[in-house]
């Protein structure tokens, strides 16, 4: 089974979608959301799929503490990283995604 982890940084309409999507299957599943703002949505729409959720810094993010935690802690089986609510320009957090 794929493990899939998904970045986000607002409401998580998207991320949302994309948990109940993966629930109904068996192909893959969505171990966390992680996000680059405490107050974002995307955090209790997590929760209400039992989804874990983990807000980072830019700092971790540029420590490596970010993925450290995906791959090196209890993610540690983690196949993808979808990072599509999250943007990079000017300063914000890039779109890739990591396979």
């Amino acid at each position: 089974m794929i493990k899939i982890v998904i970045f986000a940084s607002g409401s998580g309409t998207n991320a949302e979608n994309i948990i109940r999507y993966f629930q109904a299957t068996k192909s893959a599943s969505v171990e966390a959301v992680f996000t680059n703002k405490a107050d974002a949505q995307v955090i209790q729409r997590a929760e209400k799929y039992q989804v874990p959720s983990q807000v980072f810094t830019k700092n971790d993010l540029e420590a490596g503490k970010v993925l450290f935690n995906c791959f090196g802690g209890i993610f540690i089986k983690i196949s993808r990283i979808d990072c599509s609510g999250v943007s990079r320009q000017n300063n914000q957090y890039s779109s890739s995604i990591i396979t």
